[in-house]
């Protein structure tokens, strides 16, 4: 009976561990997956394997904070990763609160620079601060996707490792 109820209480946390609250299923009205060279109001910023796309009229901005720009990342035209660089502590206190009321509270995954992890089923976010350059990012990354583009860059190194 102790081993059975040992059992369950880990899976619980296992499972709790894997999973935060309102996991996002896009990122400002834009399904993870979706082509976004087919959408309108999005313009190519850096070409490339993964080209990032910035979308026309965006709000540079989570509540009070100012964001720097909101990059959309693609692989194979379908978004995967959200990039948000922004600036100074103003900011970054004002994301952090929205995140931890959003995602849920976590704990610092990282002192310095000062960075915070959410891990769902789908998506994991970090958001990080360093205090001495006053600069942070936020990333949003939907692991279906990352995870055929890091198998692709494997075997891309694979194959590059005869070069040498």
């Amino acid at each position: 009976m102790i081993f059975k109820s040992t059992l369950i209480i880990i899976l619980l946390i296992s499972i709790s561990a894997n999973a935060f609250q309102n996991e996002p299923t896009g990122f400002r009205g834009i399904s993870w997956g979706t082509d976004i060279s087919k959408l309108e109001n999005m313009k190519l910023s850096t070409p490339g394997n993964t080209p990032s796309y910035e979308k026309i009229g965006e709000k540079f901005k989570i509540g009070d904070a100012d964001l720097e720009n909101v990059y959309y990342i693609t692989y194979k035209n379908k978004l995967f990763m959200i990039q948000i660089p922004f600036k100074y502590l103003f900011s970054f206190s004002r994301i952090k609160n929205t995140f931890f009321e959003q995602y849920g509270a976590v704990e610092k995954a990282q002192i310095f620079p000062e960075k915070y992890i959410w891990t769902g089923k789908n998506i994991h976010i970090s958001l990080d601060y360093n205090e001495i350059t006053e600069e942070g990012s936020i990333f949003y990354i939907y692991q279906p996707i990352f995870k055929l583009k890091d198998k692709a860059d494997k075997e891309k190194a694979k194959k590059a490792a005869s070069d040498l």
